[in-house]
C-alpha cells in the first residue's frame, strides 16, 4: 500500500473517532514525521525504500488503532471529553432550565410594571400586546436557538469525540423544543386571556404520565386534541435531529450507523408528532 493510500485510510479513521480539521491534519503530519525517520534509519541499514516505508507504518501501528488512541487522548484532555455524562447530559439541561427560567422571569417583570393582562383590557395598550408576542416567540424559539449553537460548538470543536456528541444531541433534541407557550390576548373583556405552556413530544409524555399518577391528569384523547395546531416544536425537533444525522454522516462516513440513527429519529419524531396533543403545565 502506497503512503497516500495510508494517509486517506487514517484520515477516515480519525473522522470515525470524531477528529478531523486541524488536530487530524497535526497529528498524521507527527506520524509522517516518524515514519520518514523510521524508513530512513531501516533504509541505511539495507532495507529497499518501499519495503523500508511499509515496514515503519507496520511498526507505527494500524490505522484503526492510531485514530482510537488519538481519540481517547484529545478526549481526555478537555474536560467535557473526560465527564461526557456531565458535559452532554447535566451541563445542557441545566442551562436550558436556566435560560426558560430567566426567560419567563424577566417578562414577568415586565408585565407586572405594565399592569399585567388587566392592563389589556385598556384602550391603548398596543405596546403590551406587542411585548406579549415577543415574549411568546422568545420563550418558544430562544430556548431552541441556544441549543442549536451549543451542538454546533461541540460539533466544530469535538471535545469529547462522538460520545460527547451524540448525548448532548440526544438531550438537547429531546428538551429543546419540549415547551411551547401560546398566548391568548383577552377578546372578551379584561381577564378574559390566558398564557398557557405546553409539555410537547416525549417530555410531554412523561409530564402526562406524572400527572396522571397524581390524580391531575386529563384524557389521553384529549391530550391528542392538538396534533395538528402547532407545528414549531415539530419543526425545531426535525432540524435537530436531521441535522445531527446528516453531519454525523458526513463526517464519520458511516452511512449505514446514520441510516439507523435517522430510523431511530424518525420513530421520535412519530411520538413527538402524536405527542403535540400537549400537556399542560
Amino acid at each position: 500500500m502506497d503512503n497516500a493510500s495510508i494517509l486517506a485510510e487514517l484520515r477516515a479513521a480519525l473522522r470515525r473517532q470524531g477528529v478531523w480539521g486541524p488536530r487530524a491534519e497535526r497529528l498524521m503530519h507527527d506520524w509522517q514525521e516518524h515514519v520518514d525517520e523510521d524508513t530512513s534509519r531501516r533504509v541505511e541499514a539495507g532495507a529497499g525504500p518501499d519495503a523500508a516505508r511499509e515496514a515503519a507504518w507496520q511498526a507505527l501501528g494500524r490505522p484503526n488503532v492510531l485514530a482510537a488512541r488519538a481519540g481517547c487522548e484529545l478526549a481526555s484532555g478537555s474536560w467535557l471529553g473526560r465527564r461526557p455524562w456531565v458535559g452532554g447530559l447535566a451541563l445542557p439541561v441545566a442551562g436550558w432550565v436556566t435560560l426558560v427560567c430567566a426567560t419567563s422571569l424577566l417578562f414577568s417583570w415586565v408585565m407586572s410594571l405594565f399592569g399585567g393582562f388587566e392592563a389589556l383590557g385598556r384602550g391603548d395598550a398596543t405596546s403590551l400586546r406587542v411585548m406579549l408576542g415577543c415574549w411568546q416567540a422568545t420563550s418558544n424559539w430562544l430556548p431552541w436557538l441556544a441549543a442549536m449553537a451549543w451542538l454546533g460548538r461541540i460539533a466544530v470543536r469535538m471535545p469529547g469525540g462522538w460520545k460527547l456528541y451524540w448525548i448532548t444531541a440526544i438531550v438537547l433534541t429531546a428538551f429543546a423544543p419540549s415547551i411551547w407557550m401560546v398566548v391568548h390576548l383577552p377578546q372578551h373583556g379584561p381577564r378574559s386571556g390566558s398564557l398557557m405552556l405546553y409539555a410537547i413530544g416525549l417530555p410531554g409524555v412523561i409530564v402526562k404520565v406524572m400527572a396522571d399518577l397524581f390524580g391531575h391528569g386529563s384524557s389521553w384523547l384529549g391530550w391528542f386534541r392538538g396534533a395538528s395546531v402547532h407545528l414549531g416544536p415539530l419543526i425545531q425537533t426535525s432540524i435537530m435531529a436531521l441535522g445531527t444525522v446528516a453531519f454525523y454522516g458526513r463526517m464519520s462516513g458511516s452511512y449505514r450507523q446514520a441510516a439507523t440513527s435517522a430510523g431511530a429519529i424518525v420513530l421520535y419524531l412519530i411520538v413527538a408528532l402524536v405527542g403535540l396533543g400537549f400537556a399542560t403545565l
